[in-house]
């Protein structure tokens, strides 16, 4: 992305029409005549990816529909499942004080 120098910076700008004059301005100011590169985020985009592919999988629906619903492949999804195992608790003589230590620690 370009920045303009500030006496090239105008209100029809494009900048300004996406920062608003008062940070456009600062923006130029600062960097007028450079060139920047801004981050696109990719590593968060993924993970957050990734997050939402477990959530779903994990409530028991088909990796091949999954992968569909994100669009990713069917391996993928099984790579994710693999890689991140839900973490088990022991068994208890119990099942609801199981649950409710498990809601109690939340």
């Amino acid at each position: 992305m370009y920045v303009p120098k500030l006496e090239n910076l105008s209100l029809d700008h494009k900048l300004v029409e996406i920062l608003g004059w008062p940070d456009a301005e600062k923006l130029s100011r600062e960097f007028g005549g450079l060139i920047m590169y801004p981050a696109k985020c990719a590593d968060l985009a993924r993970k957050f990816l990734h997050a939402s592919i477990l959530r779903m999988a994990r409530t028991g629906i088909k990796s091949t529909a999954v992968a569909v619903a994100f669009g990713v492949s069917e391996r993928t999804v099984r790579n994710l499942l693999r890689e991140n195992p839900l973490e088990e608790f022991p068994a208890a003589s119990n099942d609801n004080a199981l649950v409710h230590n498990e809601l109690a620690r939340a």
